[in-house]
This record gives C-alpha cells, structure tokens and sequence, in this order.
C-alpha cells in the first residue's frame, strides 16, 4: 500500500537538508509530460506503448549489442555464478540483468524523450555523488552492480496525478547480492566491487524524481550511533522511512548497517507500472518495459 502522506511529505520538501537532496532538472519534453494528463495508469502505459512513443527489441538484439560492444573476454567470461533453467548463464545477457516489467523491451522512438531519459540518469549520478553542503563526497558508476535501472510509478497521493521515476543506486553490495555482484565484476572488471556498510554513497541509493514536479530528491538514510549497542544504525525516527520496504524498514533491519537492502519500494510510493534500464557501456540506447506490452 503506498504511503501517500510520506510521498505528499517528500514532495513539499523544496529545500535540500541533511536528509534529502533536492535538484531542479532540466525541463521534461511535452512529447512525455503528456503521460501525466491520462486519467488511469492504463492509459498511461498504452501511450508509452503506443507506435508514437516506441518500437519493441527483442531480447537478442540487445544480447547481440551488448556483446559486440564489450571485449571479447568481457562477452561471456567463465566463473558466472547465475545459471536459468536451462544452465544457461544470465550476466553476460544484457536483457536478463535489466529491470524489467512488461513483455517486450522497448525504445524511446522521439529523439527528446530518449535525451531527456539519459540526461536525468546523468543528473541523479552527479546528484548523489555531490549532494548538498551538509555531506561528503562519494562515487556512483553507471554498471551492472550501481546504477542502471529506474521503477515508473503511477502515483495519486495528491490532487493531480503524477509519474514518479524511483532510482535504485548502490543495487549490488558484496556482502549483501555476493553473486549478482561477483558476476557484474566479471563483465566490468574496470568497476570495484563495494559493501554496503563501506561504500559512501549507500545511504543515499533511493532517488526519486516528479515529472509532473520536475523535481528530484535524493533521499540521505542516515546513519548514527546506537547509544546501548555502540555501532552505526539507521535512524528510526527519519522522516522518509515509511517509504522504504517492509524488510528494509523493520527494526532489525535499521539496525543491521551492514546488511540492509535499503530500499524505496515502488509499492510504497503508488502503483509501479514500468522500468527504464541504462546500460550506456552497453547499450547505444535506454530501453523500458510496462505493464501489460
């Protein structure tokens, strides 16, 4: 169930602070803030759907990209640890590693779309990486273990509807998906592997941004001492906590700095309907999947 009077909370928040970081992007395309004007999250998803908006690529041609861009020893190298049902591995297949929702991969067919999609992944990158005048300093890479992917949602907490674009960063931890990282460092190589409880920029991993808004925050979990145990917890009583998921949130888990996944849920934030994945060491082009195409 979403959590709308948060989502209203985080959406009233103009001004950066020690919790969020609040950036102004550049200005979204019309061709895609029409999306905002449909009535239901249907007609939302036929519309991004729709032959104006994009064309479907099959899960080969993106395999078949992604190989010939990498170096040969980067195409399927030995030691991947995740196999499907079939024994096949999946990390050297760019089309199984992307979030996906919907049936078919897709391409942004208006050129001012697909530049405004990558300038905001840029954008939420230099965003986390900077923050504001209250953090430090950290590093965020776009690859196969930090950021490459965004959930769409559908989100009606206030008088308008509004699409919401959640960015997982920091998505692979060693010490949390020991696999799913071993295997993207095996395709990258050239990119470290990170812990969670080690990595500076892990606490700020959830961004989101409003199109209806054009305004992104990116969320700073913050990390104290616990005064009884004596080791870094997440702090309880942060304002945007009801927005993670239910095993990021419980207590256990605030207080587990090394292995909490630390997510936003989608759920939490409205009616999750798509994802947008970037793979620009990979892919000449952003690709998306929604609900029901």
């Amino acid at each position: 169930m979403a959590e709308e009077a948060t989502v209203r909370l985080l959406k009233q928040q103009s001004a950066s602070s020690a919790y969020v970081h609040v950036v102004t992007p550049p200005k979204p395309p019309a061709e895609l803030t029409a999306a905002v004007s449909n009535a239901n999250v249907g007609a939302v998803c036929a519309l991004l759907a729709g032959a104006g908006h994009s064309t479907a690529v099959t899960d080969d041609a993106l395999d078949r990209e992604a190989g010939d861009r990498r170096p040969p020893t980067q195409r399927n190298p030995g030691g991947l640890r995740q196999k499907d049902r079939m024994g096949m591995t999946l990390a050297n297949r760019v089309s199984q590693w992307g979030a996906k929702v919907g049936t078919h991969w897709r391409l942004f067919k208006q050129p001012k779309v697909e530049a405004f999609v990558e300038g905001l992944f840029q954008t939420v990158k230099a965003s986390a990486e900077n923050g504001n005048h209250l953090w430090g300093k950290c590093t965020v890479t776009f690859s196969r273990a930090d950021l490459f992917h965004c959930h769409l949602v559908y989100d009606v907490s206030g008088t308008q509807p509004d699409i919401l674009f959640l960015f997982h960063l920091k998505e692979y931890p060693s010490n949390i998906e020991a696999d799913k990282s071993h295997d993207a460092h095996l395709i990258e190589p050239d990119i470290a592997e990170f812990k969670a409880h080690e990595d500076a920029g892990y606490t700020r991993r959830n961004a989101i941004y409003s199109l209806r808004m054009n305004r992104l925050w990116i969320i700073n979990y913050i990390r104290q001492i616990d005064e009884e145990l004596y080791v870094p917890v997440y702090k309880a009583d942060h304002p945007y906590v009801p927005l993670l998921t239910a095993q990021s949130r419980a207590k256990d888990m605030l207080e587990n700095f090394m292995g909490n996944p630390l997510a936003v849920g989608g759920d939490q934030l409205g009616d999750e309907f798509g994802t947008i994945n970037y793979f620009p060491r990979e892919l000449a082009h952003p690709v998306f999947s929604v609900r029901g195409h």
